[in-house]
């Protein structure tokens, strides 16, 4: 979907409503995940690491901003602790502080 941002973001946002109605927990994580990252803008002094394989081209953070970048982050890190996958939540914690600082 190279170049059709707002179609990619139609879909994850029908996939994580697909996914959440049916259960998938998994699935509903990494589609949380994606469109976080899309979303992502680092706004309070945050970054992530240029090396992660979470992060985003640096280009890519400044054309996009949203307010619920985090939210979907945080979505995603709960998903992937209700799944059980826990050296991912400790990836995405690592990579965004943010994530390690939330209550649970």
């Amino acid at each position: 979907m190279k170049g059709q941002y707002s179609d990619a973001c139609t879909k994850y946002l029908e996939c994580i409503a697909w996914a959440k109605k049916e259960g998938f927990v998994h699935e509903h994580a990494l589609a949380c995940e994606r469109i976080g990252l899309a979303f992502y803008v680092d706004d309070h002094g945050e970054s992530s690491s240029s090396s992660s394989p979470l992060s985003l081209p640096a280009t890519r953070k400044k054309q996009v901003s949203s307010p619920s970048g985090k939210e979907y982050l945080l979505k995603a890190c709960k998903c992937y602790e209700e799944w059980g996958a826990h050296a991912k939540v400790k990836q995405m914690k690592d990579t965004f502080p943010f994530l390690a600082k939330t209550r649970e």
